[in-house]
């Protein structure tokens, strides 16, 4: 959520902005004028819906930037929730999440990363060169995990999590990897917190007649040695 410091920071230009003519109240098309927008600070203090990022780019580095008013309103208008607990799983789309941040480097090699892919299905691939220490099955205990990607350029990519062993040298070859890198073609995984739990956000990128735009379709958690679908979403294309 853009906070009112960023607003301010967007404000700083004001003295340069043309006088007269409507002014500026849309941070993605550069200073926002504050003082000519009386709404602007009442509507950075709202959580924005889910569906109003648009975001590019791998795990942990994309870019998620706010989309334009008329994408959101077609995304939010089009995605309906089709099983799950509706109350939680329409939180989830209006709610700010933290996703988890890869930020400790590991010393497990392209080399063994891109064979583990390939040993889950996976073609040309890379892995992240960070890990994170999270209680990413929601056990009690925090493990080492990293992700990778594979794209095998015959329509079946995936993105997936999986663990490290505690020195994070290599890949763990465990029953929680094989529970992170179950996959089917195109799934595209982003681990993140809510309300005190960890969950997997499954995305998938569509094309609608504004542009790209990354969706949340499913929503799993796993608990121990298992994983459950908590929320599955449409998209009306």
């Amino acid at each position: 959520m853009l906070s009112v410091i960023a607003l301010v920071a967007f404000a700083i230009p004001l003295a340069l902005a043309q006088e007269g003519g409507p002014p500026n109240c849309d941070p993605l098309e550069g200073a926002v004028e504050i003082e000519r927008c009386p709404n602007i600070l009442e509507e950075a203090m709202r959580p924005y819906l889910r569906a109003q990022y648009c975001m590019t780019g791998s795990c942990c580095r994309y870019t998620k930037e706010l989309c334009s008013k008329s994408t959101s309103e077609d995304v939010i208008r089009r995605t309906r929730v089709i099983r799950g607990d509706r109350r939680f799983c329409q939180r989830l789309l209006r709610d700010e999440y933290e996703y988890i941040n890869l930020s400790v480097p590991h010393s497990v090699t392209q080399e063994e990363g891109r064979s583990y892919l390939h040993s889950i299905g996976g073609d040309t691939g890379d892995i992240d060169s960070s890990a994170a220490h999270v209680d990413i099955n929601n056990d009690g205990t925090p493990e080492w995990i990293s992700w990778g990607q594979s794209y095998s350029g015959r329509g079946c990519d995936i993105e997936v999590y999986f663990e490290l062993d505690p020195a994070k040298n290599h890949i763990r070859k465990s029953t929680l990897s094989a529970l992170l890198s179950k996959h089917r073609c195109r799934d595209y995984y982003r681990a993140f917190g809510y309300e005190g739990r960890i969950y997997l956000e499954n995305r998938r990128t569509v094309l609608i007649s504004s542009g790209y735009v990354d969706l949340v379709r499913e929503v799993t958690i796993l608990t121990g040695t298992t994983s459950r679908s908590v929320c599955t979403f449409a998209f009306k294309e």
